[in-house]
């Protein structure tokens, strides 16, 4: 399977000065956890300072500490594309392979909580009666998957993650317009397809 066509996008990753700086600094690394929709990697807003804005200040208010975006450029050439139908196939077809091992080892099979709306807000959180809403361990492993079987398989290496998401709830009744709805990018090890980092202290 060929890689996406070549191009380059920008992308804003909300986050604190302090881990901002630290990124800017490097060696580059991801929070390693497992329970993001995209995969591993770090994650950029497309085109979509707002939403980083909105990412930071409320990341950065409960740490009690100032926040940053960062812009930077991300070369897509070798993008597994979710918004693209060819791509969502072989996500698709990770899953089955997932579903095919958990058969025969049930222990490790992983599930989480589907997507649902509530009270006309898409249920993501963390707390309360949203608990685990948004927690995405399964979507996590089956990119992994895809990303594994497309390495072994076609020995093509995708070395970044991009999906359209939704949250929050419609911009008017009846709409299937979201207000939150945001591409975002994951950004895998060894991070070559980003560049031209810049910090802006917010």
């Amino acid at each position: 399977m060929m890689a996406s066509k070549p191009r380059v996008v920008v992308g804003y990753h909300g986050t604190t000065v302090d881990e901002a700086e630290k990124l800017l600094a490097g060696p580059l690394q991801d929070s390693g956890k497992v329970s993001r929709w995209l995969g591993q990697g770090i994650y950029f807003f497309e085109y979509n300072v707002e939403a980083a804005t909105h990412w930071a200040s409320n990341r950065a208010a409960k740490a009690a500490t100032s926040a940053a975006i960062i812009r930077a450029e991300i070369d897509l050439s070798t993008c597994l594309d979710l918004t693209r139908s060819t791509f969502q196939s072989l996500v698709r077809n990770a899953h089955r392979t997932l579903q095919a091992e958990w058969k025969s080892n049930p222990g490790k099979q992983i599930s989480q909580k589907p997507f649902e709306l509530h009270l006309g807000q898409v249920r993501a959180g963390y707390k309360g009666d949203w608990q685990d809403y948004g927690r995405n361990e399964l979507d996590f492993q089956v990119i992994e998957k895809a990303i594994e079987l497309s390495k072994l398989q076609n020995n093509v290496a995708y070395e970044t993650v991009r999906g359209a998401f939704i949250e929050l709830g419609p911009l008017y009744p009846n709409s299937w317009l979201f207000e939150g709805a945001h591409v975002a990018i994951a950004v895998r090890s060894p991070f070559a397809r980003v560049s031209n980092l810049k910090m802006f202290e917010l």
